[in-house]
């Protein structure tokens, strides 16, 4: 779960320039720089994602565009923090790696962000499979925090698919995922609290 607190009842983000521009979409693909997405944030935030352009850039192929129907704020925060949360899932955040898991597996923003009774997953497109192999990764990685509740989340997630997509699943973690967390650690770490503290939709957002 996420476990950064609630930063204050009104969410203040920086304009999102490239998410508003249509124009660096071309057939629900994101054709811009992954960096562009955090205009105006801050230069910490700015130099991290800079800094991890290709999983930046992994994670933007997960994103759809928003909706012209109200949630604009609320999709671009879906993005953001995705992208943020992707980072950190591959320097072993266990946290970050719930976050991705509940985002692919099609179930949005974890159920503590529930806006008008949904969870919204607008602007990150779902990928069932990809998100039971983060179930499967998060459970193979040895972490000290990992538990009961990740294994429920991955009976949820996982046993709902066909067996060719729960072995696919299984193949990604094993073969895929966790070496990469596993190379990526060997060169060293990033903050979390960057992550962790990114700003989460206040309880009063209504659209």
């Amino acid at each position: 779960m996420i476990r950064a607190a609630l930063l204050g009842s009104i969410l203040c983000l920086a304009p999102l320039a490239a998410f508003a521009d249509q124009s660096a979409w071309q057939d629900g693909v994101y054709t811009g720089q992954a960096a562009d997405l955090f205009a105006g944030q801050s230069p910490a935030i700015i130099a991290l994602v800079k800094a991890n352009d290709f999983l930046a850039r992994v994670a933007v192929t997960n994103l759809s565009p928003c909706p012209d129907d109200g949630t604009q704020q609320l999709c671009n925060l879906n993005q953001t923090r995705f992208i943020l949360d992707y980072i950190a899932s591959f320097y072993g955040d266990l946290n970050s790696q719930q976050n991705v898991a509940y985002f692919l597996s099609g179930d949005g923003m974890p159920p503590k962000i529930i806006v008008n009774q949904r969870n919204l997953q607008i602007g990150v497109s779902p990928a069932p499979v990809s998100g039971c192999a983060w179930r499967i990764a998060i459970l193979i990685s040895g972490h000290p925090d990992v538990s009961d509740g990740d294994f429920l989340n991955y009976k949820e997630d996982c046993e709902s698919l066909s067996s060719r997509d729960q072995d696919s699943a299984h193949a990604t973690a094993a073969a895929d995922l966790v070496p990469q967390i596993q190379a990526q650690l060997a060169h060293g770490s990033i903050p979390f609290s960057l992550v962790d503290n990114y700003p989460l939709p206040p309880s009063n957002i209504t659209n």
